[in-house]
């Protein structure tokens, strides 16, 4: 089991990204390193991501979200304020955005780059690129669809999906021989575009100086999640 209020083994908790909740009421987690990425696909709305991120650049001040916006900058647009958000000049130039992470002067520094496409060559080019920097960097990527069509076949095939259809979010990861495994429902996180962050720390401030986490997520009644085993 995975729950991000139990410290590992080693006493450090990596970035871990809340993507959201069984109908039974555990949570789905998913770790941001440089092995783990996940696919969004159909009708993702950016309140929906921006409440993925707001357990991460909570309980993370050094991490660092790279916007990679090959749309029509729809998710640029939710995304501009968000906690510790890379100050890349162009968000649809890929070098651009691969370069800003270059430039972080630690180079153990945990990254988390969302990839916006509408079609499986723009994803698939800009996934590559992403990929070799995660090679030497601990860079995961959130690649976020409009349907399960746009995935590049390769990485389709090996990285967990959550679709949405109809409203309603389904969770399928590979499992033993890339089998698929049968779909888990979800309820995704959420947090509202239009309010402010001002209660989260800094990008810039020390881990340490994080305020003690003594309510809910987002000022909600404080309560220990059940969190599902992430695979």
């Amino acid at each position: 089991m995975l729950d991000p209020l139990q410290a590992r083994p080693n006493g450090v908790l990596g970035p871990l990204l809340q993507f959201g909740t069984r109908t039974d009421g555990t949570c789905r987690w998913r770790p941001l390193d440089s092995t783990h990425h996940l696919v969004l696909a159909g009708p993702i709305e950016g309140g929906a991501i921006l409440g993925m991120l707001a357990p991460a650049v909570q309980s993370r001040p050094d991490l660092r979200v790279g916007v990679l916006d090959l749309t029509a900058g729809r998710l640029d647009v939710h995304l501009l304020d968000v906690p510790g958000r890379l100050p890349a000049q162009d968000s649809r130039n890929v070098s651009d955005v691969l370069s800003a992470i270059g430039r972080l002067p630690d180079q153990a520094q945990p990254v988390l780059v969302v990839l916006a496409a509408d079609d499986t060559d723009a994803a698939d080019a800009a996934l590559l690129a992403c990929l070799r920097v995660a090679l030497y960097r601990p860079v995961s990527v959130l690649l976020v669809v409009p349907a399960r069509a746009a995935i590049p076949a390769w990485f389709r095939a090996r990285c967990p999906v959550v679709e949405v259809r109809r409203r309603v979010a389904q969770w399928q990861a590979p499992e033993g021989r890339w089998d698929w495994a049968q779909p888990t429902v979800l309820r995704l996180p959420w947090h509202d575009p239009q309010l402010s962050w001002s209660h989260l720390p800094r990008a810039d401030a020390p881990a340490g100086d994080a305020p003690a986490r003594t309510g809910g997520l987002l000022g909600g009644p404080a309560r220990s999640p059940r969190c599902a085993r992430v695979r």
